[in-house]
């Protein structure tokens, strides 16, 4: 847009250095997508070894059931200890990686990364399959296995590793790609400047140097949630 001045017309002064502002609002995206990707994630698997370990130790401990606390009545077998921590610790384990996975969505959506439902879904049946083969084959001293962890471990196993096949193949099952690529181009976004080169529609696609961010940040929430669960576990058990 143009104004007159002295009959000759000038172009109309800029509010501000837009441009500068929107490259300023995008790096502080990505640093906060990276950040909601590394805590979200971190916790997730937190919360998916320590449902592991839990579930280990009472499987482990061979108790079938128990009771503790003030009863009405005489307690025939109490609980032990490590137990009684274990029972607590699976249900902090869900809550809390339930609200780490909704961290862990929202850094994919900003900068993207593993399918948040993959590795929720996948890592808690995957891992509890584990205990239950390896408790159900474990024959003990009556020489017998254990019919009902046989039962459960192979459905818990199907539906832990099959979505993580489908991923194999299903690449964009797999891997989520930020929103901001996949939004349509505006109208106006695609409108070049005045004297300048045509403006290109749509948002960049995905760098391969975000790409080696992004898988950096992941491997680094593992081996962080992998490392807390592990301190968490020694402290309690």
């Amino acid at each position: 847009m143009t104004f007159v001045v002295g009959g000759t017309t000038s172009p109309r002064p800029e509010a501000g250095p837009a441009g500068g502002g929107r490259a300023q609002v995008g790096r502080a995206r990505d640093v906060l997508g990276h950040l909601a990707l590394f805590v979200g994630l971190a916790g997730l698997v937190t919360g998916l070894a320590l449902l592991y370990i839990s579930v280990d130790h009472l499987l482990a401990s061979g108790v079938t059931s128990c009771a503790s606390g003030p009863q009405p009545y005489v307690v025939a077998n109490p609980c032990p200890d490590d137990v009684l921590r274990a029972s607590l610790l699976i249900p902090a384990a869900v809550v809390g990686g339930l609200v780490f996975a909704g961290v862990y969505a929202v850094g994919v959506s900003r900068v993207g990364g593993v399918s948040p439902w993959l590795v929720g879904w996948s890592g808690l049946f995957g891992s509890l399959a584990v205990p239950f083969w390896r408790y159900g084959l474990d024959f003990g001293p009556s020489g017998e296995a254990n019919v009902g962890l046989l039962v459960v471990a192979p459905i818990f196993a199907a539906m832990g590793f099959g979505p993580l096949l489908y991923g194999g193949i299903n690449r964009e099952a797999l891997f989520h790609a930020p929103a901001s690529t996949s939004r349509p181009a505006t109208s106006g976004a695609s409108a070049p400047p005045s004297g300048g080169p045509p403006a290109r529609s749509g948002n960049p696609a995905v760098t391969v140097t975000a790409k080696l961010l992004v898988a950096a940040v992941t491997a680094a929430a593992v081996a962080t949630g992998v490392l807390v669960a592990n301190a968490v576990a020694g402290a309690v058990f």
